[in-house]
């Protein structure tokens, strides 16, 4: 693999893209895959959506990690990670520990890749927080969100960091009538 590259082997790649190939396969809710570029790296998108909003389902393995899981990836040290994640209450499931445990044996945690080179094509935009997302705080993101989207902030109430895994019915039903 190429010194720049996120995967520690060219088979463990093609297992990872696999996977979420697979998974995006089965997703039963109409979507468009498309690919855009971020500094360089090419990062695979999944939009799905309706009534003018666009909702991302991007896989949790672009998301911050602890050392012990990249030193040992197993099902249980991914699954501690993602109860962080989690609102209070919330477990996460077998697939989504199977994806962490996945992302963590075949690649390196590369950080933040930059800004995304979005579509020319014009889209509503919409974005969601969960009400305690301890890594993107919804009092620290707004002024983020509508600086650089021109949007508001939309939170939703007893979601955490992985809200699309939390609540993937509920982008309808944010805090403060739909902004805060």
């Amino acid at each position: 693999m190429a010194s720049g590259s996120i995967y520690r082997s060219a088979a463990g790649r093609d297992l990872v893209r696999r996977w979420c190939g697979e998974q995006l396969d089965g997703w039963d809710v109409p979507h468009e895959r498309t690919v855009v570029g971020a500094a360089g790296a090419q990062t695979h998108v999944a939009s799905a959506g309706t009534g003018g909003l666009t909702g991302l389902r991007l896989p949790p393995g672009l998301l911050a990690a602890s050392a012990a899981r990249f030193l040992r990836p197993a099902p249980r040290s991914s699954a501690r990670l993602l109860r962080a994640m989690l609102a209070p209450g919330h477990e996460p499931g077998e697939r989504l520990v199977e994806w962490m445990t996945l992302a963590a044996r075949h690649s390196r945690s590369g950080g933040a890749p930059g800004r995304a080179a979005l579509p020319a094509k014009p889209v509503t935009r919409t974005v969601f927080t969960g009400e305690h997302d301890v890594f993107l705080p919804p009092k620290r993101l707004g002024a983020a969100v509508t600086r650089t989207l021109g949007v508001e902030l939309r939170v939703l109430p007893g979601a955490g960091h992985l809200v699309v895994e939390e609540a993937p019915d509920r982008p309808a039903a944010p805090v403060d009538g739909g902004t805060r």
